[in-house]
């Protein structure tokens, strides 16, 4: 596999928990059979349509709407997080609160608007997260995929 993404992806098995930060992928993710917690900026239209596809009482149960700094769950609560962080998003509590959250051998897709490569690394790895797929530019913004290495668990 060639797109760093998909490679991350599939080894991420459905059912497993999720957090989806800031980013409409919440919907995909849900379809394609994760256990997804939604935190962030929630627009409407997110919460549309993933009141269609799961109704008002798991919306409320699943979309929390915290500050990405304060996600509001248990520490190693989740296996993957997929962030799109704004401009305005502090990025070292950001990464900090993202790595609490997660467990060893977890996966964080980050896409960093208004920022470079080498910030969203300095800040994953002053989290204490490995990079796992080196973090490039794009158009409006750099994304990165890092790893919660821990015992037992190469980067």
């Amino acid at each position: 596999m060639r797109d760093p993404l998909l490679r991350t992806f599939a080894s991420v098995r459905p059912g497993t928990r999720v957090l989806s930060i800031g980013t409409a992928s919440a919907v995909d993710l849900a379809r394609l059979g994760f256990d997804v917690t939604v935190a962030g900026p929630v627009p409407d239209s997110l919460r549309d349509a993933l009141s269609a596809l799961w109704g008002e009482d798991e919306v409320a149960r699943r979309v929390t709407g915290t500050p990405v700094t304060s996600i509001g769950l248990p520490d190693a609560a989740v296996a993957w997080v997929a962030a799109e962080l704004s401009p305005g998003d502090s990025l070292a509590p950001a990464f900090r609160e993202m790595r609490r959250v997660l467990q060893r051998g977890g996966w964080v897709w980050v896409y960093g608007s208004g920022r470079t490569p080498e910030e969203l690394t300095a800040a994953a790895d002053a989290a204490g997260l490995a990079v796992a797929e080196a973090a490039v530019s794009e158009a409006t913004g750099a994304r990165g995929i890092f790893r919660r290495v821990g015992e037992g668990v190469s980067g």
